[in-house]
């Protein structure tokens, strides 16, 4: 009974890791802003994490299951143009996402 207990409260722990994510924004002059992605919503089994930097929105989906992260750059006004990606973030590891849009780079780095 002990046992599942332990189980049980280290697959709590596990699905609850933390994630934190930041923007960065290059631009051609080698100047570079960030900021820390602002979290939405979080809900036991999911996060949204969302910034914008200019007119470039940053917006991240974790899965706190599976690990499953899920992030898009979009590009205003109208946030048509983008780019979507999916990865799994592991302990230790990061998640690493870069759209490139001719002399500027926009990032998303989620630990």
């Amino acid at each position: 009974m002990k046992f599942l207990m332990v189980v049980s409260l280290l697959i709590s722990s596990i699905s609850a890791m933390a994630i934190e994510c930041q923007a960065i924004r290059q631009y051609a002059n080698n100047t570079t802003k960030s900021i820390v992605l602002e979290v939405a919503t979080d809900f036991p089994t999911q996060a949204k994490l969302v910034g914008d930097i200019d007119e470039i929105h940053y917006f991240v989906l974790y899965d706190k299951q599976n690990h499953e992260i899920k992030t898009m750059i979009t590009e205003g006004p109208d946030y048509t143009q983008g780019s979507i990606s999916t990865a799994i973030l592991n302990a230790g590891n990061e998640v690493r996402h870069t759209r490139v849009n001719g002399y500027e780079a926009n990032k998303i780095i989620c630990k």
